[in-house]
């Protein structure tokens, strides 16, 4: 009984072992992402940083402005039909942030931008465009990916969507003072841009 003991103690210890070298390795292979934050209005070079596995060099894009719209404002506003939104996948939202972005593309032939890998996030939240009231704010425009000609640029208005029980209490009743940011790259280098809304 006491062998059985022994080789399972061993055994953990093994697992522990192996589990400590492969996060030494991790740690020592993919280095510290180095983050960057930019104001609206500043023009935003995308490089050859990634968001998701993409790189979109030659691409750049500047915050115009953003805002918090309470849902039924938004769907009066760009008349959202109430009934497609309810029977969409994700919940109806209490609100949206609608960021407004210009994105130029000076010389890409080769990629777009997903921008659905574009969330804003503050330092406990990050949230997701909501493709269904993409379209509505986008007219014309029925997916969340994008590519322009070399030398063209594009006005978009990128839709978030806000649901109160994901902040902590005393934060929803005054969003626009809550520092949050878009999230335009991943890594290397990470650059956010800050929005400041209004409601």
């Amino acid at each position: 009984m006491k062998k059985k003991w022994i080789g399972i103690g061993s055994f953990i210890f093994l697992l522990l072992l192996l589990w400590l070298i492969r996060v030494i390795w991790f740690n020592q292979t993919y280095p510290t992402i180095n983050v960057y934050e930019y104001d609206m209005g500043e023009i935003v070079e995308l490089g050859t940083d990634v968001v998701s596995y993409d790189v979109m060099q030659g691409y750049s894009v500047r915050v115009d402005s953003s805002k918090i719209w309470e849902y039924d404002d938004f769907a009066d506003y760009y008349q959202v039909d109430r009934e497609e939104v309810m029977n969409s996948p994700m919940p109806v939202p209490d609100r949206v942030y609608e960021v407004t972005v210009t994105i130029w593309n000076a010389e890409n032939t080769e990629t777009g931008i997903a921008l659905r890998d574009w969330y804003i996030q503050s330092k406990d939240i990050k949230c997701s465009i909501m493709g269904i009231l993409f379209s509505y704010a986008n007219p014309g425009i029925d997916t969340t990916e994008i590519a322009l000609r070399p030398n063209t640029e594009k006005t978009f208005h990128l839709t978030y969507s806000l649901t109160e029980n994901r902040f902590r209490p005393g934060i929803w009743d005054s969003l626009e003072d809550y520092p949050m940011w878009l999230a335009v790259t991943w890594y290397p280098n990470k650059k956010m841009i800050s929005i400041t809304p209004s409601i």
